[in-house]
């Protein structure tokens, strides 16, 4: 997993954004069971783009602006939240499975961490919360 298109470096001059990249290898029938499990969500709207899951970029919350990003990046698949109807067949033509897993799933397994490190309580890089890593 790593940083997609990072907007800058911290202290330690690790990269940050929001937006993620990684490798999965499934059938989009599979991910989707994959993402609703890992995220604890019970409902997802998304649109199929004809290919199977290899690159997926994540977006916690409203990032499905992104959406051309991750189509640049080489990503086949994205995971994220709020998508608007036009996203949806703009995905649809780009070829990219495009998976809105809702705002409240998609954001909710970070914030744990941000309260937890923004505090001060650990220095820990690397977090895996319901089999998702988060660097």
């Amino acid at each position: 997993i790593s940083v997609m298109q990072p907007n800058g470096t911290d202290e330690d001059g690790n990269p940050w954004r929001l937006l993620r990249v990684g490798d999965f290898s499934a059938t989009l029938p599979a991910f989707l069971e994959h993402v609703k499990e890992k995220l604890g969500t019970p409902v997802l709207r998304y649109t199929d783009g004809g290919r199977p899951v290899s690159k997926v970029a994540v977006g916690g919350g409203a990032c499905a602006g992104a959406l051309v990003e991750a189509f640049y990046a080489g990503c086949d698949t994205f995971v994220t939240a709020d998508v608007k109807y036009n996203q949806f067949w703009d995905a649809q033509d780009a070829g990219i499975n495009l998976i809105d897993a809702g705002h409240f799933h998609t954001e909710n397994p970070i914030c744990a961490i941000a309260a937890f490190t923004g505090i001060g309580f650990t220095s820990q890089k690397s977090w895996s919360i319901n089999g998702i890593a988060f660097n």
